[in-house]
């Protein structure tokens, strides 16, 4: 698995080495988003445009947070992806498509144990390429649960 990760990193990255500048005008942004009561998770791609190539990293509190789980989700469909939640407290999918991803939805899901109470997700990191290789532009994020009432 850990093989097949740094193959496709280096599909992603190609163009970053060589110092290619973004090609995008407006930044797509990768968030992830509670989606339940529970400690589950929607890593939601927002107004993506042409992006063959996406490497996201999510890092999290392994005190708190335990056991994770990821899928790819529907707006990666088709492509040669890899997940290894096997570091603890570190979670990183990467996925390359021959058709760029365009528009808005669910790049994968991700589910924790929780361990004991606190902020468990620390950060998102995203890289998108196009076609070329040439690096877009991405925003990338955590959006926090809503504080529940009394």
């Amino acid at each position: 698995m850990a093989h097949a990760l740094r193959g496709l990193w280096l599909v992603v990255t190609a163009a970053a080495l060589l110092g290619a500048k973004p090609s995008g005008a407006v930044a797509s942004t990768v968030v992830l988003v509670p989606a339940g009561p529970d400690d589950t998770f929607e890593l939601r791609g927002v107004e993506l445009r042409g992006a063959a190539a996406i490497d996201v990293t999510v890092t999290y509190d392994a005190a708190v947070l335990a056991r994770p789980s990821a899928a790819v989700g529907p707006l990666l469909a088709g492509a040669m992806s890899a997940v290894n939640v096997d570091a603890p407290g570190v979670i990183r999918i990467v996925a390359v498509r021959t058709t760029p991803v365009r528009g808005t939805g669910v790049l994968a899901t991700i589910a924790f144990a929780r361990k004991r109470s606190g902020d468990g997700v620390r950060s998102v990191r995203a890289r998108l390429a196009d076609l070329d290789g040439k690096p877009l532009e991405v925003r990338a994020g955590v959006r926090r649960a809503e504080p529940r009432g009394p």
